[in-house]
């Protein structure tokens, strides 16, 4: 039985028994990119609702937020205790994000009892839990359909709840992950403007043919700078998975890191080196450089410090294929080390105090 009354043109009140309330939000979710589950419980087995997450393919990014029923901060008895062990067991196991293709963050609030379900086009907010038995119930919620009311709760109220609650893989774990994952795009990114910086590609009987460039490389020091930034970045990213409780294993330590702030000591006078500033500096040290002389002696003391910059630029070949070869081993240790930080997460130590 499910009773509805329009309160407004996109929020409907739904009052029913022996029926899931949020009927019309699951049926979103096959559509949606954000989903959103805010629940006190969950079925111990055979959730439905969990079974419908199961069936989501990858891309889509999915909150689940519980409480864990009988989980107390103390326990008076050995009954109670096990009582506790055996739903948190029973959570953890469903809710552990490696069982599902669409990339699922659980979370475990033990302060929380409200019942939130959306997608970016549908929301319910109501009394029913994410569970099977809630279907039993009277229960009585609103579904909410305008899309803007829906980013708010999304935006202002699910972030308060994230927030105060222990992390599946621990409260570190997603932020670390993003760390890695920014470091390694930033990372690449650099390196792809470093090489472009000396290498130049040309047409070769149809074929393009990338060569070094020495005449017209031209280092920016924003970019060696910004790749120094990352090599002390990941020092101390390292530094911390090592020594945190979310990792218990021994990360692969690249051995390479003082290599690369070596070659980047050579490369900085390359980078700082400025065309124009030399050239002027040539230019003042002419005597010839007055009236009807001054454009060709500017001409000429520019040709002169963009000769210089080639001739540093041939000189520190070398160097620049090092230092790729440097980074491209940095990035891979990056990626190895996230691979291994991936493949060898444990569960937040937090949540099962039983």
């Amino acid at each position: 039985m499910i009773n509805r009354i329009s309160i407004h043109d996109d929020v409907e009140l739904i009052f029913a028994k022996d029926e899931c309330s949020y009927t019309e939000v699951i049926n979103d979710f096959s559509n949606a990119q954000i989903i959103k589950i805010v629940t006190y419980n969950i079925s111990s087995e055979n959730s439905k609702l969990i079974k419908e997450i199961s069936k989501l393919a990858d891309k889509k990014e999915i909150d689940i937020i519980t409480n864990i029923p009988n989980r107390y901060v103390s326990y008076y008895s050995e009954y109670a205790r096990k009582r506790a062990r055996k739903n948190i067991i029973s959570y953890t196991k469903q809710l552990n994000p490696e069982k599902f293709e669409s990339k699922v963050s659980s979370y475990f609030n033990f302060n929380n009892h409200s019942k939130i379900i959306l997608t970016e086009n549908i929301a319910y907010i109501g009394s029913a839990n994410a569970s099977n038995e809630s279907c039993n119930n009277y229960e009585c919620g609103v579904i909410i359909k305008d899309k803007k009311a829906i980013k708010e709760i999304n935006d202002n109220i699910i972030p308060i709840l994230k927030d105060d609650s222990l992390e599946y893989y621990g409260n570190n774990y997603s932020r670390i992950t993003i760390l890695l994952i920014n470091l390694l795009t930033k990372l690449k990114s650099l390196h792809e403007d470093f090489h472009m910086s000396f290498y130049d590609i040309s047409d070769h009987r149809g074929a393009n043919l990338e060569y070094y460039d020495h005449y017209n490389a031209d280092l920016s020091p924003i970019v060696l700078e910004s790749i120094e930034n990352c090599v002390y970045e990941y020092d101390e990213i390292l530094e911390e998975l090592n020594e945190s409780d979310d990792v218990n294993i021994s990360l692969l330590t690249p051995d390479n890191i003082d290599s690369i702030k070596e070659l980047i000591f050579d490369l900085e006078p390359f980078a700082r080196f400025d065309v124009d500033d030399q050239a002027s500096k040539y230019l003042s040290e002419d005597p010839e450089a007055y009236d009807e002389n001054l454009d060709n002696c500017a001409n000429d003391a520019f040709q002169r410090a963009n000769d210089e910059r080639a001739e540093k630029a041939e000189e520190i070949e070398e160097i620049v294929v090092k230092f790729e070869k440097e980074l491209d081993l940095l990035i891979k240790n990056i990626q190895d080390n996230f691979e291994l930080f991936c493949q060898n997460r444990i569960l937040n130590n937090q949540i099962d105090n039983t």
